[in-house]
């Protein structure tokens, strides 16, 4: 039978070189190493599957006990027998079961004084466990850090002593500020009325001064108008002219005549009286004297009332001190 033209099949098989190809592919890919996110990926899974993660809510496993209940069942252990007091002992350096429960009540009275019993002691009230585990730690600690509690209760003291040293200086210091301040103000309060006395002093020897010269001149003008009068003479022989001269100094007085003393009267007259400049005026005003105390103006206005030698003599030394004080005083305003 005569064959036909070759028919094609309509599926394709692989050849075995394709299929050696492709393993081998696939294997070489399988061994590459993993990307960075992949072994993020793998690292975070695999921690997920570890055994002790799994057991971590396991209700059999022991769970963490706080200090406090730790050390409470080690008191109460103690407490039991002697060989646990013993043994937690050895573990805390000192025994922890030789501590009393009982303490003072915190009870009182309704005057506030503490709560006692028949024998007139404290009445004393039983510890909770809590309450004397508590009691029992701070007790041991105070013992173990006895040094500690010393250096804080002296360092407190300290402090304290220095606290106090620092209030006691400051009120030493502002006992002494007012007591300066008290000085000062009385000292002050004394100083102004010191001044205003000197002050009103002044002012009255200067009204005695002028007044003395107002009742001077109406007896120098009587005396010259009845000059030839008897009478007037035989009254002036009675009464020294010294008397009757009114004296530039705060007494009033002649023997008092010196040129400090004459200085001094004139600046605080004329400073206590005076509305202005106290320079002017006292320059004005020994301008006057100097006119005022001429010796022979005095001879000539007030002879008749009985002027002797040594008035004379004073009368001239008052016109020298106020000659030089004027001229003193014009040559330093000018």
């Amino acid at each position: 039978m005569p064959r036909g033209p070759t028919s094609t099949t309509k599926f394709r098989f692989k050849s075995r070189k394709t299929t050696i190809t492709d393993d081998s592919t696939s294997r070489r890919r399988s061994r590459s190493p993993l990307s960075s996110s992949q072994f993020q990926r793998h690292d975070r899974d695999h921690r997920r599957r570890r055994p002790d993660d799994s057991r971590a809510d396991s209700p059999h496993r022991p769970r963490p006990v706080s200090p406090e209940s730790a050390f409470r069942e080690s008191l109460f252990d103690a407490l039991a027998d002697d060989e646990g007091a013993s043994y937690w002992e050895g573990v805390y350096g000192q025994p922890i079961h030789n501590y009393s429960r009982f303490r003072s009540s915190s009870r009182q009275t309704s005057s506030g004084e503490p709560l006692l019993d028949s024998e007139g002691k404290p009445v004393m009230e039983y510890m909770s466990d809590d309450e004397y585990a508590n009691y029992v730690r701070a007790r041991m600690w105070e013992k173990s850090h006895g040094n500690i509690l010393e250096e804080r209760k002296q360092r407190d003291t300290a402090r304290q002593r220095q606290r106090d040293a620092d209030r006691a200086q400051q009120a030493t210091q502002r006992s002494a500020a007012d007591r300066t301040a008290w000085n000062d103000m009385l000292h002050d309060s004394v100083g102004r009325r010191h001044e205003k006395v000197q002050q009103e002093m002044a002012m009255a020897a200067w009204r005695r001064y002028i007044e003395g010269w107002d009742c001077l001149q109406a007896m120098g003008k009587s005396a010259r108008a009845e000059a030839s009068q008897d009478t007037f003479a035989r009254d002036v022989d009675r009464v020294s002219g010294a008397k009757l001269i009114p004296w530039p100094t705060p007494s009033g007085q002649s023997e008092d005549v010196h040129a400090d003393v004459v200085e001094r009267f004139f600046r605080q007259s004329l400073a206590a009286i005076s509305k202005a400049s106290p320079t002017i005026e006292l320059q004005a005003a020994l301008k006057t004297e100097r006119v005022r105390w001429h010796p022979d103006k005095m001879m000539q206005q007030y002879g008749l009332l009985g002027i002797d030698a040594s008035t004379l003599q004073r009368i001239t030394a008052v016109f020298q001190i106020l000659d030089s004080f004027w001229t003193a005083l014009k040559n330093q305003v000018q």
